[in-house]
């Protein structure tokens, strides 16, 4: 093993994230070479000082500004800033209307199949009668 190899693993070495056969090889050559045997301990000191520390908290308004920042650079025509615009109610009905349309489309899509198609007066009349039902919601 080439100490460019062993420094890409002393991170999954240090967690015991090695597997068997390359932690063997990994500490045969800790066992060679003084460069990597030192520079392992130092960072298994390191990791071990780290891991006795209480986890770092975020400041109190980090969520806000990281929020804000994203909708800034989101820019007004990103997908956020169309729907936020809207307000709860036409949020929902737009949600609403969502949920009749793939209802509607499972149910016509359920019954089709090569030998069965629509007729045009089935499929003008549908329309007719969705056109109505948004119509009246308008």
């Amino acid at each position: 093993m080439r100490c460019k190899d062993a420094h890409k693993m002393m991170d999954a070495w240090i967690d015991g994230e090695l597997p068997p056969n390359q932690r063997r090889i990994f500490d045969h050559h800790l066992v060679n070479c003084r460069a990597c045997s030192a520079q392992a301990e130092e960072l298994k000191c390191l990791a071990g000082l780290l891991g006795d520390r209480p986890p770092a908290l975020p400041s109190a308004g980090l969520k806000k500004k990281t929020l804000s920042l994203f909708i800034e650079e989101s820019g007004p025509r990103g997908m956020i800033y169309w729907w936020t615009s809207f307000g709860w109610g036409m949020q929902a009905g737009m949600m609403a209307s969502m949920l009749i349309g793939l209802g509607i489309g499972c149910t016509l899509g359920a019954g089709w199949t090569d030998a069965h198609q629509l007729s045009q007066s089935n499929v003008s009349g549908f329309l007719f009668s969705a056109g109505g039902l948004l119509s009246s919601w308008a």
